[in-house]
């Protein structure tokens, strides 16, 4: 599953902008390539400037039927120079405007949204699918079966298994569908949970995700060395060297360092075992570090994190 930094909602007003400030005393007119591509550096810059991984397109209007052939225009020409500037990037259509301009999502890839996919890195299905849309998007993906993401809403909004902690059902079907999965809002449980005592929801998010283990394999890192002290990205007060220097609360998810994602058996989930990795009342660096609870096997097998 990809991860974007930012999103880019282009409508048809987007276009009837650009000709006005062109052309104002004659109308508006579909735009021509050069503006196009003007916009499109322009993203491109932004994305290069930020370290972006890639752009999410998200159309959530209408668009006039005339203006489909510019948006697609638009569409090839920022995969191609995203490529160009930043290797390895990505750029995801969202499945929400169709070929004829309307917006009616499809929840598969079909003949309707094909045109987008075809012209950029993968698409990111709608999530009221079924599994018979599944089996569809995979036939109509040809070669490109891991090129379709199916949106998954851990909340559960019109999802397959009503989503939260039964989200497993939905991932299920789509990794037997052979596709690629695109989770949103996984911060659920944080959310339905309550934020005010942030680290007491860590049992909540160890079940969540040990659910779901079984359907999303691990990236793990494949070069040496490597260091980590923990922190997540937020704490009740802030360490440096091994010293408090700020009891301030803060939250800033670009100091987050790996985590570990523990892989033993013996030591899966138990719904009558509390789990407690993060510990904010001492740290190294960041916002605290991590603090093993739990009782290690006497078969003297080595425990493995990863």
């Amino acid at each position: 599953m990809l991860s974007f930094s930012l999103r880019v909602l282009v409508c048809r007003l987007s276009w009837m902008k650009m000709c006005d400030d062109r052309a104002p005393a004659v109308g508006c007119q579909p735009p021509d390539l050069s503006l196009i591509e003007r916009f499109v550096d322009q993203m491109v810059n932004i994305a290069a400037h930020h370290s972006m991984d890639g752009w999410l397109i998200n159309i959530e209007n209408e668009i006039q039927y005339d203006q489909i052939d510019n948006l697609v225009i638009f569409v090839r020409l920022l995969t191609e120079k995203m490529h160009r500037m930043i290797p390895g990037s990505q750029v995801i259509w969202y499945d929400s405007v169709t070929v004829n301009g309307d917006l009616t999502w499809q929840n598969e890839l079909n003949d309707l949204n094909s045109i987008f996919f075809d012209e950029c890195d993968a698409i990111f299905l709608n999530y009221t699918w079924t599994n018979e849309k599944l089996v569809n998007s995979a036939i109509n993906s040809g070669t490109r079966l891991h090129d379709v993401f199916v949106g998954i809403d851990v909340f559960g909004r019109g999802m397959i298994g009503g989503g939260g902690y039964n989200t497993k059902e939905a991932l299920a079907l789509a990794r037997k569908a052979q596709l690629s999965i695109a989770l949103f809002a996984p911060g659920w449980v944080y959310e339905v949970n309550g934020s005010r005592e942030f680290d007491a929801n860590e049992e909540s998010v160890f079940r969540f995700w040990y659910y779901l283990r079984p359907y999303l394999p691990m990236h793990v890192s494949c070069s040496l060395p490597l260091s980590s002290t923990f922190c997540q990205g937020w704490g009740k007060r802030t360490y440096m060297h091994g010293q408090a220097v700020s009891n301030d609360p803060w939250s800033n998810l670009s100091m987050q360092q790996p985590q570990p994602t523990l892989t033993h058996s013996e030591m899966g989930y138990n719904p009558h075992q509390q789990y407690k990795w993060l510990h904010l009342e001492d740290g190294f660096l960041g916002g605290g570090s991590m603090r093993f609870v739990g009782r290690l096997p006497n078969s003297g097998s080595p425990l493995t994190y990863r």
